[in-house]
C-alpha cells in the first residue's frame, strides 16, 4: 500500500495498492528499501522466498518491473539494502543462513559493462 501524506496536517491517504507484474498481490513482505535517487524500490517477501523490483515516478506511484524468486538463496529473506553508489542490492535470509548481492542494471545495461545492444 502507498500513502500520501497531507504536508498541512499530516494526514494520509490511499493511494495505491502495489501488485506483482502478474497481478498477485505481494505477500509476506518483510523488508524495503530504495536507491538513494528514489526510482527503484526493492521489496523483500519470506512468504515468496523473493525480492520485487518496482520503479517509483515523481509522484510517488510503484510500477513492478521484475522480480527475482530464488528458494536457496533467498529463503526467508526479510533484509533488503543498496550500496551507497546504488550500484548492489543486498539481501539477508534467514532459513538460508545467506547474505547474497545482486547487481542493479538500468536501462539497457545487461552487465557487460555498459549499454548493450
Amino acid at each position: 500500500v502507498v500513502l500520501l501524506r497531507d504536508a498541512e496536517t499530516g494526514g494520509l491517504s490511499h493511494l495505491q495498492t502495489v501488485k506483482k507484474r502478474n497481478g498477485v498481490p505481494l505477500q509476506g513482505a518483510s523488508g524495503i528499501t530504495m536507491t538513494s535517487d528514489g526510482t527503484l524500490v526493492f521489496v523483500a517477501s519470506r512468504t515468496d522466498d523473493s525480492i520485487t523490483v518496482l520503479e517509483r515516478d515523481n509522484q510517488g506511484m510503484l510500477q513492478p518491473v521484475s522480480s527475482i524468486v530464488d528458494h536457496q538463496r533467498l529463503d526467508w529473506v526479510n533484509g533488503v539494502a543498496v550500496s551507497g553508489d546504488g550500484r548492489f542490492l543486498y539481501t539477508a535470509a534467514v532459513q538460508s543462513n545467506a547474505i547474497t548481492s545482486f547487481r542493479i542494471l538500468r536501462g539497457r545495461e545487461d552487465g557487460c559493462g555498459g549499454d548493450c545492444p
